[in-house]
């Protein structure tokens, strides 16, 4: 079995989430960071100066390729994930 190299948390591992298409979520979340970017740029520095800030420059680094992948693997009903060299 391949290992995993998504940063994120598959939902079938667990219980309680949003019952909503993780690429619908992952777009939610990529606008909203480009919204705060474009309008409050302030607030996002402030939230990139918690302790947390690396979540969201994980996601912000992984985000759009994983987005890519998902939505291609919606379409083609294949897991597809890029290769590590």
């Amino acid at each position: 079995m391949a290992e995993n190299t998504s940063w994120y948390i598959k939902r079938c591992c667990i219980t309680g989430v949003i019952d909503i298409p993780v690429p619908v979520l992952t777009f939610a979340a990529m606008h909203k960071f480009s919204e705060l970017a474009r309008y409050n740029p302030e607030r996002l520095d402030r939230h990139l100066e918690l302790s947390q800030k690396w979540v969201i420059s994980e996601f912000l680094k992984a985000a759009t390729i994983q987005f890519i992948d998902q939505i291609a693997a919606e379409i083609t009903h294949q897991n597809i994930q890029v290769t590590k060299e």
